[in-house]
């Protein structure tokens, strides 16, 4: 009764009313009863079962005070949507969603298009990637220039040795004896350069005799030593023939190219015109072909079929011209096929139809492009040393012009046909440091 009597009180100052019988009654067993059958038909029309909202809930549906705002809108008869996320979690991949018109066998269709959809576009980027893919670039190896060498010091060294009183020539020999003559060259381009004077020209100063033309005539352009040889052989009165044919007959192409620019820049007048002014007749025409001939330049290999042609036609006929339009303008290489054809095919040597059939110096000089340059040589260098004396003029002109060019065949060719090696056949006609140079360029 107390509680109720509380109850009525709290209720009082709530809504207002008295304490009459019928404010008692609401609170009677049978109000009770009815009041849970109405709050039974709450919680039927609004899914909830809180009891304290049915008995603070008045006839015309007022919210109960002591329900915070938050509970009211929660017990309120909202329809919650859900989200996609939720729907996956309530309904089972076996299962059709009842929120959407899509099946399952639906769904499972645009899934399984979009995968293919999905692999096409996959396909297409791998194409277009290869098709923009860009080859490495293979950068080429650097080469590096070679490291000129400095010629200097070997200047100074050559400055040194003939500087002051005296003339150390033993340092001479050991310099220029040890070159190559494209080494040479460059020494005396340092040289020049340094002291501002020609190497030969100081060593025209300090050295003479056969010792200062082996020098000189080793440290000067080949092309340039043999053009003052051409000069000197037909300078004056008289012609030095062996000269002229030697030196005429066993250059190729391109070194008698050489020859003649060198002859013009020294000497203003053309060896052609040298040559003229000094021969005659088939001789003189014979030159002058050797002189402008090709010779060789730009070939690369002998033309067999040529060489049998030739050799054919010098055996059918042995006219000056002949041998002038096949000789005159072969290479050494060519000349030298047809000459070992010529015996083997003709039983006889290209020097006995020449010897038989011509004479004097248009004969020697056919003799010479005949045969081998190194047999040639090496017989002028014994001639040049047999017997008593020594021609010093012809060593030192054989020794210092094959110098870097055939002297190694040279001296094969020498202890070969003499039985002797060219060191041996030097050092025992030469002496003092004319010698020591010479053995030194010819080496043991």
């Amino acid at each position: 009764k107390e509680k109720e009597k509380e109850k009525r009180e709290v209720k009082k100052s709530l809504f207002g009313g008295s304490d009459d019988d019928n404010n008692d009654d609401q609170f009677s067993p049978i109000n009770k009863k009815e009041e849970n059958k109405s709050l039974v038909d709450d919680v039927n029309l609004f899914g909830t079962n809180n009891k304290k909202s049915s008995l603070f809930l008045d006839n015309d549906g007022d919210d109960d005070p002591f329900i915070s705002k938050e509970k009211k809108i929660s017990s309120s008869p909202q329809v919650v949507v859900k989200s996609e996320t939720q729907k996956k979690s309530i309904f089972s991949d076996d299962e059709d969603d009842p929120f959407t018109s899509e099946t399952k066998s639906t769904k499972q269709s645009k899934t399984e298009k979009k995968v293919e959809e999905n692999i096409n576009s996959a396909k297409v980027e791998v194409k277009a990637e290869v098709k923009e893919e860009v080859k490495p670039v293979v950068q080429a190896p650097v080469v590096q220039a070679p490291v000129k060498r400095d010629y200097t010091p070997d200047a100074d060294a050559l400055y040194s040795a003939m500087k002051g009183f005296g003339t150390d020539e033993s340092g001479l020999v050991g310099i220029i004896g040890n070159r190559t003559r494209a080494e040479l060259h460059e020494i005396d381009l340092a040289f020049r350069v340094k002291y501002g004077k020609l190497l030969t020209d100081k060593i025209k100063d300090e050295v003479g005799g056969n010792f200062q033309k082996v020098l000189v005539n080793v440290i000067q352009t080949p092309a340039l030593t043999d053009s003052i040889y051409l000069y000197e052989s037909m300078a004056g009165i008289g012609t030095n023939e062996t000269v002229l044919n030697e030196i005429v007959a066993t250059r190729d192409g391109e070194e008698m190219e050489k020859i003649k620019l060198t002859y013009v820049e020294k000497y203003r007048s053309g060896l052609q015109s040298m040559v003229k002014g000094d021969t005659t007749g088939k001789y003189e025409t014979l030159l002058l072909a050797l002189i402008d001939g090709e010779r060789g330049k730009g070939e690369t290999q002998v033309d067999h079929k040529k060489v049998e042609e030739d050799a054919q036609t010098l055996y059918q006929n042995s006219s000056e011209a002949a041998f002038i339009r096949v000789l005159g303008r072969a290479s050494n290489a060519h000349v030298t096929a047809i000459a070992g054809l010529f015996v083997s095919k003709y039983g006889k040597s290209l020097q006995e139809v020449i010897k038989k059939n011509f004479s004097g110096h248009f004969e020697d000089l056919l003799v010479i492009l005949v045969t081998p340059r190194a047999d040639y040589f090496a017989d002028k260098l014994y001639k040049a040393m047999k017997g008593l004396g020594t021609d010093d003029t012809t060593l030192i002109r054989v020794i210092t012009t094959r110098y870097g060019v055939d002297l190694e065949d040279i001296k094969k060719a020498y202890t070969q046909k003499h039985h002797k090696s060219l060191y041996e056949a030097v050092k025992s006609e030469t002496s003092g440091d004319y010698r020591k140079i010479l053995l030194t360029l010819i080496g043991a």
